[in-house]
C-alpha cells in the first residue's frame, strides 16, 4: 500500500473508529484525559506518586505512638496514611511489625544479603575440622 492509500483509509474512518482504535491500543481518549482532570480540579487533590508514597512512610516511622494516634483519628489525611498509622499502633505486635519492615522496605528496598566465601583449592573447598575432645 503507498502513503496516499493509507492516508484514504485513515480519511475515511469516522471519529469514533479513531477514538475505539486508541482505546483499543490502550491510550486514553480525550474524554478520559478529561474526565480525571475534572476529577481531579473537583476534589482538589493530585494522584499518588512513588514518591509521595515513600515520603508518608518515611514520615509515619518516624512518629511517636501519641502521632500516629493523631494521624489514625484524622479523617481530613488519605485513607492510605490513616490505615497504615493504625496498623502500626496495633495490639497485634506481629502485625505491627509486618507492617513497619513492609513500609521499611518500600521506603529504602530490601536489605540485600551478603555472603563472603574464601575458596583456596582449586575445584574444592577447604574445611576445618575442630576437635571437641568428646570421644576422649
Amino acid at each position: 500500500m503507498a502513503t496516499g492509500d493509507i492516508n484514504k483509509v485513515n480519511a475515511a474512518r469516522t471519529r469514533e473508529q479513531r477514538v475505539e482504535g486508541a482505546r483499543k491500543a490502550g491510550k486514553a481518549s480525550g474524554v478520559a484525559r478529561r474526565k480525571k482532570r475534572d476529577f481531579r480540579e473537583a476534589f482538589g487533590i493530585e494522584p499518588m506518586t512513588k514518591d509521595k508514597v515513600k515520603e508518608m512512610d518515611t514520615l509515619l516511622l518516624a512518629m511517636n505512638e501519641q502521632q500516629l494516634r493523631e494521624v489514625a483519628d484524622d479523617k481530613s489525611l488519605p485513607v492510605y496514611m490513616r490505615r497504615r498509622a493504625r496498623r502500626m499502633i496495633a495490639k497485634d505486635d506481629f502485625s505491627a511489625v509486618m507492617m513497619s519492615e513492609a513500609m521499611m522496605d518500600r521506603a529504602f528496598g530490601k536489605p540485600k544479603q551478603e555472603v563472603e566465601a574464601d575458596v583456596t583449592n582449586r575445584g574444592g573447598i577447604a574445611l576445618q575440622v575442630i576437635e571437641d575432645g568428646l570421644g576422649e
